[in-house]
């Protein structure tokens, strides 16, 4: 439901676009702190990681001048297919 970039000056991970059920709570250009607490998390291959498997995951971003902690619930067709194999693109912005 995610699709992500990499800001090319500080390297973080950046919400590019949002589809489905997460839209209510992220936003295209948040940037990603953490993910479950990690703060190393900021790899689209990592994020992934931390949703494998889960029912809801813990997500810390910066929007604008404001950091945020958004709880979204993690669909459970998405396990299924993350264990199938998904294929993540990264450009940078």
């Amino acid at each position: 439901p995610v699709t992500f970039a990499t800001s090319s000056k500080d390297r973080e991970l950046v919400i590019a676009q949002v589809n489905d059920a997460w839209q209510q709570k992220l936003r295209a250009g948040d940037r990603i702190l953490a993910v479950n607490g990690d703060e190393a998390a900021r790899f689209g291959s990592r994020v992934l990681s931390h949703l494998r498997g889960q029912s809801e995951v813990q997500i810390t971003v910066r929007r604008g001048e404001g950091v945020e902690k958004i709880s979204l619930d993690v669909p459970n067709e998405f396990d299924d297919i993350q264990r199938q194999g998904v294929h993540v693109s990264v450009c940078c912005v």
